[in-house]
């Protein structure tokens, strides 16, 4: 499973979210479900917005 990548020494106003290469199964019925297979993504610190309260 990939690690989120972060830059360091950046305020957390403008950090953004990236995957890449990430698998993910799931164990259903005693074998693994692929739910995820190479999936990458990149969202850039002005492409979404959270909310402090």
């Amino acid at each position: 499973m990939g690690t989120p990548a972060v830059e360091e020494n950046r305020s957390t106003q403008d950090l953004g979210i990236e995957f890449d290469h990430v698998d993910h199964s799931f164990i259903h019925d005693n074998r693994a479900v692929l739910v995820l297979k190479d999936f990458s993504l990149n969202i850039e610190p002005a492409e979404f917005a959270s909310d402090d309260d």
